[in-house]
């Protein structure tokens, strides 16, 4: 039987939750008859109530029937005066840039939903006070039917200290790019999803905590010389990038009490200065670092998250990071009293059987493909034990985001040709862009 399974990219495979190594097959997996050649390469709707007036809005909205969501549109514009976007008058549509000016404020409350059309974006110049509840989180997300990432939140060199809390943000470019001088708030969000940083700090001494910063197609937090941010309890985990990379970084930054786990490289720095860091557990990164060495306080071990692939990030109680905090307690976005929003992504069932996924997907049973299957960023793959995948004479299929392809030794995953083949099937293919992937 010739090699089914072939790696892109230069990194080494890497360590995954439970005792396997990524990128790796074993018994729980039988490929058969596949050659070695290499292959090139949810959103629910919400109703809103009855519209009511925006305070502060200078340039008239638009309502309209959006399939079957009313949603209020929201053109570009330079927001002049203190504006409030309230949950009632959403779900609202974001059709270009919204800039708040110097001086002014934009309060979004708890349970609003803003969706972004691809030249949508947010520029904070004034001051944003976006703060959800962990009941009612404030959704920032593509627009239905975007074919390309929204241009994020930006908190610009003027943007006086703004709050962004209990938000979940995906979608976007660069999910929070934060400028300037003040010190921001950036805790208890959900940050996932993004196409090249989840979060970007370029200048100022923003206060990073209690976060979920997970499977982003890029880098998760990206610290820029300037910047003297305090990143604390955040949970970075399966992103395709850096988990946390210090760019020629200055004294004052810190770095405590994290989970940096199952990400191109853990901790990546270079260059600057030596920063206050400690007690954080990198694990399962393909590197865990560059550019520094582990510190005494620091860990390495499985963090046991409550699901081992995607999703809830929790800790099982016997997890070794309940109690490597600083103080004694837990690392990661739920130490310390952190309380992000819940991450519970919508899996559907039914097979992508040719082409790109388009939403993640759980596989089971028998499925036959018709063709080649690609799994890009943000979407992930999962395949149950016992499954039976049947793949066309020369098609492939090419993991370049997250996949779970795990069986056991009574119920191992079959890879084979689909009936009437007359040729081998092309094999499981690797990108240089997947991460955290596991095949056992």
């Amino acid at each position: 039987m010739a090699k089914g399974v072939s790696v892109g990219g230069s990194e080494a495979p890497r360590a995954r939750s439970g005792s396997a190594q990524r990128h790796r097959d074993s018994v729980g997996i039988t490929l058969v008859e596949a050659n070695d050649q290499t292959h090139p390469r949810r959103r629910r709707p919400r109703w809103g109530s009855f519209l009511t007036p925006i305070r502060g809005l200078l340039l008239l909205c638009f309502v309209c029937l959006c399939g079957d969501v009313f949603a209020t549109q929201i053109p570009s514009q330079v927001l002049t005066a203190d504006t409030v976007w309230t949950a009632a008058s959403g779900p609202y549509e974001i059709q270009g840039p919204i800039t708040i000016d110097a001086g002014v404020t934009l309060v979004i409350e708890p349970g609003a939903q803003l969706r972004f059309e691809t030249q949508g974006l947010l520029d904070v110049q004034g001051r944003l006070e976006a703060e959800g509840s962990a009941d009612a989180p404030i959704i920032f997300e593509p627009a239905p039917g975007a074919t390309s990432p929204w241009g994020g939140i930006t908190l610009g060199g003027t943007a006086a200290g703004s709050i962004i809390r209990h938000a979940s943000i995906n979608g976007a470019h660069t999910c929070i790019q934060v400028g300037g001088s003040a010190v921001h708030e950036i805790r208890d969000n959900l940050i996932t999803g993004c196409s090249q940083f989840g979060i970007d700090n370029t200048s100022g001494a923003p206060r990073i905590e209690h976060n979920l910063i997970v499977e982003n197609a890029g880098y998760g937090v990206y610290v820029n010389s300037g910047a003297v941010p305090r990143i604390r309890y955040n949970t970075v985990d399966l992103n395709a990038g850096n988990g946390v990379y210090l760019h020629y970084p200055t004294a004052g930054t810190e770095l405590t009490d994290n989970l940096i786990t199952r990400n191109q490289t853990g901790l990546y720095q270079i260059g600057g200065t030596a920063i206050q860091r400690g007690h954080n557990n990198l694990w399962g990164n393909a590197t865990d670092y560059t550019g520094l060495t582990a510190t005494d306080t620091d860990i390495s071990s499985d963090p046991l998250y409550v699901d081992g692939f995607v999703g809830d990030r929790h800790l099982f109680a016997d997890s070794p990071s309940k109690t490597a905090a600083a103080d004694g307690g837990e690392l990661g976005a739920y130490g310390g009293g952190g309380s992000p929003p819940v991450y519970d992504p919508e899996v559907s069932t039914t097979p992508t059987t040719e082409g790109t996924l388009t939403r993640h997907e759980r596989w089971s049973g028998e499925v036959t493909l018709t063709g080649s299957v690609t799994v890009d960023w943000p979407w992930t793959l999962q395949i149950a034990p016992g499954t039976v995948v049947r793949v066309p004479a020369g098609e492939y299929l090419t993991l370049n985001s997250v996949a779970e392809i795990v069986g056991t030794s009574a119920a191992p995953i079959i890879f084979e040709p689909a009936p009437g083949a007359t040729a081998p099937w092309g094999g499981i293919t690797l990108g240089g862009t997947a991460a955290g992937s596991i095949i056992r």
